[in-house]
């Protein structure tokens, strides 16, 4: 009976330990604010096209709301049971030869390393203001979906999407959601 209750205190510690596990909140040195449409300009292609002040893209929740104001969406609807959320991924500018991707984990001396495992949809090239709409749900902390596209300088760049979970900011994304490069080739 006292292996029994020990155990029970060990694993309850075990959860209560790693579910109190909080990342601080990061600053960012920009105001995250869905353009109008049409309110941006291509970019100067001599200058880097991902920077803090200067994201090409914005993600949200594919509400019809927030759809309204934009083309026709490019959909990939991967799971069409409940729970699952529909979710914008809006350019602002071209992205070439986009995809919709799978991301694989491996660890290499004790990090993690992410790359595409599974190219889910590709929609060609994704045009400013054509949101591209999918289904998504967050399982557990790692990031299990992403995307890439060639950008204005020919580079390929890889993305994970995940959670903001950092409280009362705002991310590389725009609000509840963010992009964070993992790649480029």
């Amino acid at each position: 009976m006292k292996k029994f209750i020990l155990s029970l205190f060990v694993v309850f510690a075990m959860v209560l330990a790693v579910g109190c596990n909080h990342t601080p909140p990061v600053e960012y040195p920009y105001e995250v604010t869905p353009p109008e449409a049409n309110d941006y300009d291509e970019p100067d292609t001599t200058e880097p096209i991902i920077s803090p002040g200067r994201r090409p893209w914005f993600v949200e929740l594919a509400t019809e709301e927030f759809l309204r104001d934009y083309n026709t969406p490019v959909e990939f609807i991967e799971f069409d049971e409940e729970g699952y959320q529909r979710i914008a991924i809006l350019p602002i500018i071209e992205m070439r030869d986009f995809r919709w991707m799978e991301i694989g984990i491996d660890t290499v001396n004790d990090n993690f390393v992410f790359y595409e495992a599974n190219v889910l949809y590709s929609a060609g090239d994704l045009q400013p203001h054509t949101p591209f709409v999918v289904t998504w749900m967050e399982w557990g902390t790692m990031p299990h979906r992403g995307i890439s596209f060639v950008d204005a300088h020919g580079e390929r760049r890889y993305f994970t999407l995940g959670m903001n979970h950092a409280e009362g900011e705002e991310g590389a994304g725009s609000g509840m959601f963010m992009l964070n490069e993992f790649g480029r080739e």
